[in-house]
């Protein structure tokens, strides 16, 4: 019984540890807008190392990632980011909608579409930021990207 019990209490603690984090988790009382972001997580591995985190603001869904490595600035034009999925897909975004900015391991933004990556399994991940581009794979990851998304429904 107490083995039983014992087996039970790791495996709570386990999901406890595993749980995504939320760094705002709040409603305005004015308008009732409801702002969910998740906390950075490592979510592939490349030359460099992706960070990232989900946010959801109304019905806008959003990634904020950056590279530990400095391909450039976040806003760039020219900026973009491609999902390869493990059916061989892939997802491109150029929209980088963060103000220009060239400081070390500059955060690039960009809108998502939750339905984008359901029921699909992202494999790798292309950053391009002004000067390079760094495409990581997603098994050194902490979380999936449908992982983080979930997280901020």
């Amino acid at each position: 019984m107490k083995k039983s019990i014992l087996a039970v209490a790791m495996t709570l603690l386990g999901f406890t540890m595993n749980a995504q984090e939320l760094r705002v988790d709040k409603t305005d009382e004015f308008t009732g807008s409801r702002t969910k972001l998740t906390n950075d997580y490592k979510i592939a591995k490349g030359t460099s190392t992706l960070y990232a985190s989900v946010g959801h603001v109304n019905d806008s869904y959003a990634i904020y990632i950056k590279s530990n490595l400095d391909l450039g600035c976040a806003g760039a034009r020219d900026n973009y980011i491609i999902f390869l999925f493990s059916d061989g897909t892939n997802l491109k975004i150029e929209n980088d909608v963060n103000d220009i900015d060239c400081s070390d391991e500059a955060r690039s933004i960009y809108l998502l579409d939750p339905s984008d990556f359901e029921g699909k399994t992202v494999s790798k991940i292309r950053l391009r930021q002004s000067k390079l581009y760094d495409d990581c794979i997603t098994e050194a990851g902490v979380y999936t990207i449908q992982e983080l998304i979930n997280a901020v429904e």
